[in-house]
């Protein structure tokens, strides 16, 4: 090659060079600005859209406050009267005011008035089950505290989200007293979406967030949405930039997610002006370039010959470190001197390739996740450490010998051999990251993350695996919890919900429901403890499960209830079920006399014209029907576990209850007392220290003597044994006597202070049975005393703590200590 060619080629390549710095420099800063205007113009048609919602809210409030504040509404929730429904609440009313519910509640919580009217099918509806579970007495919807106050925003609910507005009822004043509650809704359906599109010229599409969302965007903008950042910008493609912003439900709870599409005007325009500058830029290049050559042509390349020689030499040495020796100060030599710097700067560049080169193969092979570089024949040409110790091959094993195709496990081979061939045609064609399961060399299968990328210029790709077993394993755990119950194992109301919505579209008719329903199980929390109660709820789902096949449709769907779903089941499969279920909990009983369970169970099947939400509603009213039958039941298994609770907190296992029978018996027999009441007697002598259950167990069996602050929470045994006993029916009669059986006769006892004759007198025969019986036996703080030590603590007692003539009476029936025997 010729000098004037080497510097015709210098000049061009200088040029370009030029062309392409001013090119990038400018589109960077013209593109940075012009994201800039995007972002801002997308945050302000989202904020457009926001305040048409507001809008439309604010619309609804307006409403309900001109309907809530009137004489006439004021009047209606008091007496309820036809006249207002036939003049204000027919169906053309809702589509005149854009309308779907409205309900009139009054103070107590009751629903007075409600309707719900479909705009679409202009059809009356009827109100929806799910915001009746937000309409209860401490609710935010019908908390108003004075006339101003009002209540907007959003509910979700299975119907739809629903746009609302709660006003108190006023008068036409809007004066008080407030006599209820106004709620107006307007579901946010594709009608309002359409409407606020059109209002705000965008396009709109809204997502529930109490609903899973697969979408790649919805995920990012869920995770992007924050407090700080409550509007994320997201590029779709080159039409449109979309806008994601999430709106809360009335209890401040992320309800719905926004998208709003907004045309890319700004960056069409941008395309369309670098495109002219970019034009403006290389046609200025080669007209400068063509000149600059015209001139060395004519003024320097001839003189420029000589240097040949010295350049010639520099390029066979391939050594950048030489430099030109000129001559001179004129064009010449400042051209040697340029050449100089040339020479300079490739010197510094191949430093720069040489450092960038061990840079990166520095990364490659320090970087956390195992990669490998992978030829067009899926030969792995190159692996780093991490791989080494991730497949368990060393690197000469693999490098230039395996194919990926070998750590591929076989049912994802023809997916990733397909994505190999396209991604060498058009990488944009295949994802760039997707998982598959990886089998190292002891055959173990791990689930994995592949980041992979074409190296440019080559045939070559780079793929970057990530270990993501744990995560899959905690996502499916998580995903078991979310369809269970912790306690029991069983489903969870969730599932059941899913299912019976899932079944109500009558393809798998007829459907069976069973709702079982465990007695007494807020008793048994409240008095024996949350532990027995637990363990009642594990055995009735044991038996209920026990009942069906493991993949029976078995769900805990309230805190004591349960529910079975039998699809494709007429009523005589469900009624044989029933009957296994209740030969089940019989057949539990004989064999767990100590736990014994009482479950209320009821059924129903659809018919054509019935819901399944009518079908709930039918077996659990069956359900309360049997519930209301099996009362005595009820409460002789709650007698049991009461008396198998004073077994294992108190002295009864050790004959305590027994001899206490036998004392009251002949004591009140010798006072004159009655048979019926000397058997209340033995009932009291039975669960007088029922209320134990609820004293804590380091006090209860406390070897020493109680602290003052230990005794105080000792005596609070006989209110909670009075309330015990006021909510089991065999127990009421006694539960005054549970509530006195520790007064002393000069009124120094407790809870009441009660003296004399104010003592009901089983109490005094029962105080003296019971602090001989206590001194004569084992407790935890002392062992037992003699018979005559006994009886010279009860006369000590006598006319302080006890009746003086019951210790006379019962000191002359055991003058000769004598062992009492039962009738």
């Amino acid at each position: 090659m010729t000098l004037r060619q080497k510097t015709v080629g210098i000049i061009g390549v200088t040029v370009l060079t030029l062309i392409i710095l001013l090119s990038a420099v400018s589109h960077l800063m013209l593109m940075r600005s012009l994201n800039e205007l995007e972002e801002q113009n997308t945050t302000r048609n989202v904020e457009r859209v926001l305040d048409a919602l507001s809008g439309n809210i604010l619309n609804l409030n307006m409403l309900a406050g001109d309907w809530a504040g009137w004489d006439d509404t004021h009047a209606f929730i008091v007496d309820g009267n036809d006249e207002y429904i036939k003049a204000n609440l027919v169906d053309s009313t809702f589509p005149e005011i854009d309308l779907n519910l409205i309900l009139y509640i009054d103070t107590s919580g009751y629903i007075v008035y409600g309707k719900c009217f479909d705009l679409g099918s202009g059809t009356e509806v009827p109100v929806p089950v799910g915001i009746l579970e937000h309409i209860q007495p401490d609710s935010v919807l019908l908390d108003h505290e004075d006339e101003d106050s009002s209540l907007t925003g959003i509910l979700l609910l299975p119907e739809g989200p629903l746009l609302l507005a709660s006003r108190p009822i006023l008068t036409s004043e809007f004066e008080g007293p407030i006599r209820g509650t106004l709620i107006m809704g307007r579901y946010l359906d594709s009608t309002q979406i359409d409407r606020l599109a059109r209002k705000t010229h965008l396009s709109l599409a809204v997502h529930r967030l109490d609903q899973p969302q697969t979408e790649p965007d919805i995920q990012e903008a869920l995770a992007q949405v924050s407090e700080e950042q409550p509007i994320f910008r997201r590029v779709q493609n080159s039409e449109f930039m979309a806008g994601y912003v999430a709106v809360d439900d009335i209890y401040g709870n992320p309800a719905l997610l926004w998208r709003v599409d907004v045309p890319r005007e700004i960056y069409k325009q941008s395309v369309i002006g670098s495109r002219v500058f970019l034009a403006s830029l290389i046609v200025s290049g080669v007209v400068v370039g063509l000149l600059i050559v015209l001139m060395l042509d004519r003024f320097v390349l001839s003189r420029l010959a000589d240097l040949n020689k010295n350049i010639s030499s520099i390029g066979q040495s391939g050594y950048p470190g030489e430099r030109v020796e000129i001559q001179g100060n004129d064009e010449l030599s400042r051209l040697a001197a340029s050449v100089n710097v040339m020479l300079d700067r490739l010197e510094r560049s191949q430093e720069q390739l040489r450092d960038s080169e061990e840079r990166y193969r520095t990364i490659f092979e320090t970087t956390q996740m195992a990669t490998v570089i992978v030829d067009e024949d899926k030969t792995i040409s190159l692996a780093n450490s991490q791989f080494e110790q991730f497949s368990g091959y060393s690197r000469p094993e693999v490098e230039g010998r395996m194919s990926w195709k070998e750590i591929v496990h076989p049912d994802d081979l023809a997916m990733m051999e397909e994505y190999h061939r396209l991604r060498r045609v058009d990488p944009k064609a295949v994802p760039r990251t997707y998982e598959f399961r990886f089998v190292d060399r002891h055959g173990t299968v791990y689930d994995t993350l592949v980041t992979i990328a074409m190296i440019p210029g080559t045939t070559k790709s780079v793929a970057s695996l990530l270990d993501i077993t744990e995560r899959k394993q905690a996502e499916e755990r998580l995903k078991y919890i979310s369809l269970h119950d912790s306690l029991t194992g069983l489903y969870n109301r969730a599932y059941f919900e899913q299912e019976l919505s899932r079944l109500d579209g009558g393809r798998q008719a007829p459907v069976g429901l069973i709702v079982c329903d465990l007695d007494a199980l807020k008793f048994v929390n409240d008095t024996v403890g949350h532990d027995t109660g637990d363990a009642l709820l594990k055995a009735a789902a044991d038996v209920v499960q026990g009942c069906f096949r493991t993949g029976d449709m078995v769900a805990r769907i309230g805190g004591d209830e349960f529910a079975v779903l039998l699809p494709r089941s007429d009523e005589a499969a469900v009624e044989q079920a029933y009957r296994r279920i209740k030969d089940a909990i019989n057949a539990h009983n004989a064999n767990h006399p100590e736990l014994p369970l009482s479950i209320s169970v009821g059924y129903a099947v659809t018919r054509e014209t019935v819901s399944l939400q009518d079908l709930y509603k039918a077996a659990d009213n069956n359900m309360y029907r049997e519930k209301l039958h099996n009362s005595e039941k009820t409460r002789s298994a709650t007698i049991k576990i009461l008396t198998k609770a004073l077994e294992t907190r108190d002295f009864i296992s050790d004959g305590h209850a027994d001899r206490l029978q036998n004392l009251v018996a002949v004591l009140g027999r010798a006072t004159g007392v009655s048979d019926a009441r000397i058997n209340d007697l033995k009932l009291l002598a039975q669960f007088h220290d029922i209320g134990k259950v609820g004293i804590p167990d380091q006090i209860l069996f406390k070897p020493g003597s109680l602290s003052p602050e230990e005794q105080l929470e000792m005596h609070r045994h006989s209110e909670i044994g009075y309330r015990i006993a006021q909510s089991v029916p065999d127990l009421i009669l006694i539960a005054d006597w549970i509530l006195k059986h520790h007064e002393w006769w000069n009124g120094g006892g407790y809870p009441l202070g009660l003296k004399r004759e104010e003592i009901p007198l089983e109490c005094r025969i029962f105080s003296i049975a019971d602090a001989y019986d206590a001194i004569t036996n084992d407790r935890p703080y002392r062992k037992a005393r003699t018979h005559r030590e006994a009886v010279n603590e009860l006369l000590r007692g006598s006319g302080t703590q006890f009746d003086p003539l019951l210790v006379e009476k019962f000191v002359e029936l055991h003058s000769s200590f004598f062992v009492i025997h039962p009738d």
